[in-house]
């Protein structure tokens, strides 16, 4: 791959991202994601007006117990850590028919992403 196919792959990627900032701000929902350590590495302004946070680069790295009290932080990460179990949504059969082992996409967990709406 040559430096210019590099380049336009980056500005492509940064296109993107701008595009899905974009439409997430623009949102009245509460979105987040967070790494598997239930760090948040995204939030659009709606979560972080919400939060208390006026740009994304305060809110990334935080976890809830950082935001929030005990009970609800111990709730969400309680809520967060059932989703990131792995999960197996293949049966041994189909996997072994498949050719999958345990560490292909399908018995991985998934970072923790969610959307909040708040009722009015």
């Amino acid at each position: 791959m040559g430096v210019e196919e590099i380049q336009g792959i980056k500005a492509a990627l940064a296109n993107e991202r701008h595009r899905m900032s974009a439409l997430m701000d623009s949102l009245p929902d509460h979105i987040w994601f967070k790494d598997r350590d239930s760090r948040f590495v995204a939030a659009n302004r709606a979560m972080l007006s919400w939060t208390g946070f006026k740009d994304q680069l305060e809110i990334i790295g935080q976890t809830d117990q950082n935001i929030f009290t005990g009970e609800h932080a111990d709730a969400a990460l309680a809520d967060e850590q059932k989703l990131l179990r792995p999960v197996n949504i293949f049966s041994p059969l189909r996997k072994r028919k498949l050719g999958l082992t345990d560490t292909q996409p399908g018995s991985q967990p998934l970072k923790c992403h969610g959307v909040m709406r708040v009722a009015t």
